[in-house]
């Protein structure tokens, strides 16, 4: 059995029990495509106030799977995330940066339809600057009850910049490659904008019920410094 051991002592209420949900195996995956500091967090904690298309997480880091792992059923861990993490309805979400860790999430379920959301930002120079804070400050979330810093390595705007780009080419290139249907959601245009019309069209994608979003009660708040 594996055995998860963060470096740490660190604690991220997203990956609570109280967003648990009864466990039950998914018939489908949302994969929310993103890269850092994009909005990508943000966007999930409204998808999962909806209870109709899971909670978009980061569930493959080592961090997040070893808080999880000690209230789960011993044996697969991984599956045991995506059993307690898939809404009622059946959908069972993650988000991810462009890296291949997050198949390892969905080796157990790589059968399964699989539906891409990609969340993007305009302003790259922005975005980059916001990487650069939080990698000086190792402060990646603004969330109630979130304990110690995460692992963090600095980096200057050029390194910031060309990270984005690489992310964004990757996502571009295994979309084009694979031939599949992407909604893309712009953090300006539609997640500062109109919240809800962009999660109304997520739930569309999915085949899912709507359901209304209050941008004022989501367990993490957008980083307006971003």
């Amino acid at each position: 059995m594996l055995k998860f051991v963060c470096c740490m002592e660190f604690f991220n209420p997203l990956y609570g029990i109280e967003y648990d949900y009864p466990p039950r195996e998914p018939d489908r995956v949302l994969v929310v495509a993103s890269s850092p500091r994009s909005g990508s967090t943000f966007l999930g904690a409204l998808l999962q106030q909806t209870r109709e298309m899971g909670f978009p997480l980061e569930y493959h880091a080592s961090a997040n799977i070893a808080q999880m792992s000690g209230r789960l059923e011993p044996g697969d861990v991984l599956h045991s995330i995506i059993r307690v993490r898939t809404t009622p309805n059946g959908v069972f979400s993650l988000k991810t940066h462009w890296v291949k860790s997050h198949f390892r999430v969905l080796a157990s379920i790589i059968e399964l339809p699989r539906y891409y959301v990609r969340i993007r930002r305009r302003d790259i120079a922005a975005q980059a600057a916001s990487l650069v804070r939080a990698r000086a400050t190792g402060n990646y979330l603004s969330v109630a009850g979130l304990k110690g810093a995460a692992p963090t390595e600095k980096i200057d705007m050029e390194t910031a910049i060309k990270t984005i780009e690489k992310a964004e080419l990757g996502w571009t290139n295994f979309f084009r490659a694979n031939s599949l249907q992407v909604v893309t959601i712009w953090y300006e245009d539609d997640l500062l904008v109109n919240p809800q019309s962009a999660v109304d069209r997520v739930a569309d994608f999915l085949g899912v019920k709507r359901a209304p979003v209050d941008v004022t009660n989501v367990p993490t708040r957008m980083q307006r410094s971003e």
